[in-house]
């Protein structure tokens, strides 16, 4: 332990001096401000109307329709809001992503359904209501009256008065453009998630739309910011991609948003400008912020700089450097509701690939044919071990491969000092988590409760005794797997060595490269890297780093299945704001496929089925707990930690920047919304 703090000490005084460094380096002017006076009210949209997600059998919405809105006229809007973002932040942007990947600017566009402050994930914002029929096959969905599509800067010379009012016609056409279920052509980054759920959708009339649902549901559909499903994406437009064509659409965002796109240079500079929106005088400000822009600095010591000259209000800053930032006159701000929104990441074991049939279409999937499975990797299981194409041959008497790996992948876990990350780099403003479904803040933690294979054995006798995770041996049968793992390097030990790979003449065990990039919690995810490969080196694994891009390189290989090494990242559930009945991932699962998807398992599978097609809260609530005690159990997760969802900012200019609770709130496009920007009064 002692030479593990050592090193996370170290890194402590390294970041200290380049914090204070980064004062001294000149920023170039990248745009000023302008003078601001708004003001907003953070706030869920209290004035929406509450959908009743029950069944009902002629599948008419439950909730009313409101009346068409008419904004207030507005009292003008203030001022320009610079952010200073990463190298690749600024995206190019598309109008059409299921033919050309690209970015959505922030604040330009609008979600049918967004998480209210009763904590529901299906409150209606763009739609009115929604309810699925009694056999939960189809959903029938209202959108709101009176909704303007604006037009981008640079078109209202063309379209001076936008595209008019956006229709439920409007919606279908983008769900059935990026559905590959209904449009095999579509290179949509989160279609397989949405062909996972839908059908055909069909517009009934002006303001309603129906659309198939491929297996019963009933508490939720992906059509919300929160992000249900792996799914969280702005809605492109029908109708304006009639009046614009594909090659014009390919470049501008439109949509119903309170901001449109203004000035946009790929990995340079964006700006989006604000217009009249029908949430004015409620939910946004009138007031609001007029002009807001991001700009490209790569470099962190840059960012820092232009916050304390004046070139930027906002930045994204590296997490660990927050305490030391702040003493020197900046401000780290939460950028969700109270205390909530944290965002984690874990080590991320790939290659367990333990489905033989895809869960929803019974595809044979030959999973054994894949990379991961070619060779005997320590912490990979095969779950089909007269198909895997290696010779199993270094497990102890009676021991499974599937059963090797996993008291691996714990071995790896109880070797990780989650407490001295959080106090080393975090300063103790995160936690520490220890998988990716369940931790600290989460609903229904609970650091006393532990996971038997008893518990596990109960459950895959419920619907899964087919399952390769089924009644496998262990020598451990009766071990309490605790949800608070301790570090504890002498049990790691331990496990390593029952596992069969006790420490050689060198003092070590085996190797293992672990992939490496800044993940979702920011670069402070390299410090992460670099304590963890010093504490497994110190259990005698030999670990190296390999860091590439993510976007090219890592994505690519675990959205094929190719993945062999672990890294460092989150998955789905990484949000403190994952409610207590909502379905597990199907990314975790064949069910993403041809998606993203890190590992596979048939239990997970019939789990997310079953929870997205009950109507007992209750059940759902308990089956949630089954794949917590099931994923910590088998481990595919070794938690890290979590840290605050936010940015830094110039505190006098920047009061607060409280977005509505979302699992994707973290503030890079599309999820950031200038209009809840709250400036300092007077300025």
């Amino acid at each position: 332990m002692g030479s593990s703090l050592t090193y996370l000490m170290h890194i402590r005084l390294g970041l200290a001096a380049l914090a204070i460094s980064a004062g001294l380096i000149a920023a170039a002017a990248c745009g000023g401000k302008e003078e601001a006076t708004a003001t907003v009210a953070p706030k869920a949209p209290a004035a929406t109307p509450t959908a009743a997600p029950a069944a009902t059998a002629t599948a008419q919405p439950t909730a009313t329709q409101p009346a068409a809105t008419k904004p207030a006229a507005p009292a003008g809007f203030r001022g320009t809001v610079t952010m200073a973002v990463p190298a690749g932040a600024i995206g190019t942007v598309s109008g059409i992503t299921s033919r050309s990947a690209g970015s959505q600017p922030p604040g330009t566009g609008e979600y049918l359904f967004v998480m209210g402050d009763d904590g529901s994930p299906m409150n209606p914002w763009l739609a009115a209501g929604w309810s699925v029929d009694n056999y939960g096959t189809k959903a029938t969905i209202k959108i709101r009256q009176g909704v303007k599509i604006n037009s981008p800067v640079e078109l209202r010379g063309q379209y001076p008065d936008g595209f008019g009012e956006y229709e439920a016609s409007d919606f279908v056409w983008w769900l059935n453009e990026m559905n590959p279920f209904v449009n095999p052509n579509s290179k949509h980054g989160s279609g397989p998630n949405y062909a996972n759920v839908f059908g055909k959708a069909t517009a009934i009339d002006k303001y309603t739309f129906e659309v198939e649902l491929r297996s019963p549901i009933y508490a939720f559909v992906p059509l919300t910011e929160f992000g249900i499903g792996g799914s969280s994406n702005l809605p492109e437009v029908g109708k304006v991609f009639d009046k614009l064509g594909e090659q014009t659409m390919l470049k501008y965002y439109v949509g119903t948003g309170p901001y449109v796109m203004g000035k946009w240079v790929t990995n340079e500079r964006g700006e989006v400008e604000a217009v009249p929106h029908w949430a004015d005088g409620s939910v946004y400000s009138a007031g609001r912020v007029q002009k807001f822009i991001y700009v490209a600095a790569p470099e962190l010591t840059s960012r820092i700089a232009m916050l304390k000259g004046g070139q930027a209000d906002i930045a994204e800053v590296d997490f660990k450097l927050v305490e030391d930032l702040e003493k020197q006159g900046l401000k780290f701000l939460r950028t969700m509701p109270g205390e909530t929104g944290y965002v984690g990441s874990s080590v991320l074991f790939h290659g367990n690939l333990w489905e033989a049939k895809h869960g929803l279409t019974g595809e044979e999937l030959k999973v054994w044919e894949e990379p991961p499975l070619q060779e005997d990797w320590p912490w990979i299981g095969c779950g089909f071990p007269d198909k895997c194409k290696y010779q199993d041959v270094n497990n102890p008497p009676g021991m499974s491969d599937m059963e090797q790996a996993r008291i691996v992948r714990w071995g790896l876990s109880y070797a990780i000092d989650r407490d001295a990350i959080n106090r080393s780099l975090h300063n103790n403003r995160g936690t520490p988590i220890y998988t990716e479904y369940m931790g600290v803040a989460y609903p229904g933690w609970d650091e006393k409760r532990v996971t038997t294979k008893a518990q596990l054995d109960k459950a895959h006798e419920a619907f899964c005794k087919d399952c390769p995770t089924y009644n496998i041996a262990s020598p451990l049968q009766d071990e309490k797997w605790p949800w608070k793992i301790p570090f504890d390097p002498k049990k790691a030990e331990q496990l390593l060595d029952l596992a069969g790979y006790p420490k050689k003449a060198d003092g070590t065990r085996f190797a293992i490269t672990l992939n490496i990039y800044p993940c979702e919690v920011g670069e402070v995810c390299l410090a992460w890297a670099d304590a963890v490969s010093a504490l497994w080196t110190n259990i005698g694994i030999k670990t190296s780093l390999l860091r590439e891009d993510y976007g090219t390189v890592i994505h690519p290989r675990i959205r094929l299945r190719d993945q062999i090494f672990p890294t460092i990242k989150n998955g789905e559930v990484h949000s403190n704001d994952w409610p207590l009945d909502f379905w597990m991932p199907p990314t975790d699962t064949s069910l993403s496929r041809p998606g993203w998807g890190p590992f596979e398992d048939t239990y997970l599978v019939r789990n997310h089925l079953k929870i997205r097609g009950s109507k007992d809260k209750a059940e759902r609530v308990q089956l949630h707990f089954d794949a917590v005690d099931w994923m910590n159990y088998w481990h595919l997760y070794a938690g890290i930690g979590q840290i605050p969802k936010g940015v830094m900012v110039n505190p006098k200019r920047i009061e607060s920047w409280v977005g509505r609770r979302a699992h994707y709130q973290n503030l890079p496009p599309p999820n950031a919304n200038p209009a809840v920007i709250k400036l300092v009064a007077g300025q």
